[in-house]
């Protein structure tokens, strides 16, 4: 009877004190796991967004680049049209003095 009593102790203890505790670890270390996996899903995803915003970056100076090009191509476009302009008017100037 003594040795029954001592065994539903133990299986008694078990069942309070160590189940609860097993499940308490197991528990934690799937709730770890899962933040863990959301944390580097995350990572990734922001990692994919940096590698677009890059590219993005890249192509807008590059478009910028090319537009100042144009600027600069127009602004001395612009220069040699007001200096045949200007030729234009003494070349009419010297045709009403004649």
């Amino acid at each position: 009877m003594h040795e029954l009593e001592t065994q539903k102790d133990v299986l008694y203890w078990f069942v309070i004190v160590v189940v609860p505790i097993l499940i308490g670890v197991f528990g934690l270390y799937y709730k770890q796991t899962k933040d863990k996996e959301r944390a580097e899903n995350r990572l990734t995803k922001i990692e994919s967004q940096q590698d677009q915003n890059t590219k993005s970056i890249e192509k807008i100076e590059q478009e910028q680049f090319i537009v100042r090009e144009d600027l600069k191509t127009l602004k001395a476009i612009n220069d040699k049209q007001d200096m045949l302009f200007d030729m234009l008017k003494e070349v009419k100037e010297e045709l009403k003095k004649r």
